[in-house]
């Protein structure tokens, strides 16, 4: 099959969705498939990243549509908001199947933040509701209206896109995100049996409100409270250690 991936960030192995991208054209060519990716990284350097976001679905749309004219599509996997506009002009000219994929539901983050900014947690700009509070989350309700298949990775996502934004249900699944094939069957260790025996905690996540950020550093400065010897390696937070060390009670080694 020929498949076009498209995700709206730039490509990055180790990232969240990008990686997982990544990973998903690897395994496709690994089955013999052609497949390419459509990215931040195929739009104009000079461009700001909130331009980036704007422009992509249109840029998205002209690409596939020129590609369409020298060579058959089998599949569109397109990263949720990124082909509503390619799927509302001309996609009906050929058989090719639209596959929406969210790696994150964006109207339940926007919920979160709602509630965050509620609590007093966080102040919202007057900007929000411009774009990532408003015609983003048309978009991306847009894209998984017009999809073939829409795939979401748990049970709350699926069924708030069915209840709330019109998803079909008999287009929707579940498809969880899986793990590279050096991740599975590892023995795990034995438990230590010594009282003394270090206890590691490794939060692996982007260092962001969404990952958490107001409520783990919190309940991990009171684990260090009870048992001081434990230790903690923040991985993957996409952000200077300062930042992360600000929110501790304790000396941090880095």
């Amino acid at each position: 099959m020929n498949i076009v991936l498209t995700i709206h960030h730039h490509l990055d192995i180790n990232a969240g969705a990008p990686g997982a991208v990544c990973h998903l054209l690897s395994e496709y060519k690994k089955l013999g498939h052609q497949a390419r990716i459509y990215s931040f990284d195929d739009l104009s350097g000079w461009m700001p990243e909130k331009a980036k976001q704007v422009v992509f679905p249109y840029f998205v749309a002209a690409h596939i549509n020129q590609l369409a004219r020298r060579e058959r599509i089998d599949v569109v996997d397109a990263s949720s908001g990124d082909a509503w506009v390619w799927a509302t002009t001309k996609r009906k000219i050929n058989s090719t199947l639209l596959v929406t994929s969210s790696h994150g539901l964006e109207h339940a983050y926007h919920l979160e933040l709602l509630e965050e900014a509620r609590q007093g947690n966080l102040r919202l700009s007057w900007k929000y509701p411009l774009y990532h509070g408003g015609f983003h989350l048309w978009e991306v309700a847009t894209s998984f209206r017009r999809a073939d298949l829409a795939l979401f990775l748990h049970r709350f996502d699926l069924s708030y896109a069915v209840r709330e934004l019109g998803v079909s249900p008999e287009r929707a699944r579940i498809v969880a995100n899986g793990i590279p094939e050096a991740f599975l069957n590892l023995p795990f260790e034995a438990t230590p049996a010594a009282q003394d025996a270090p206890v590691r905690i490794a939060p692996i996540a982007s260092y962001i409100l969404r990952k958490g950020i107001k409520y783990a550093p919190p309940a991990l400065n009171a684990v260090l409270t009870r048992h001081p010897s434990v230790q903690v390696a923040h991985l993957g937070t996409d952000c200077p250690a300062d930042q992360v060390l600000v929110d501790c009670d304790f000396t941090w080694t880095r």
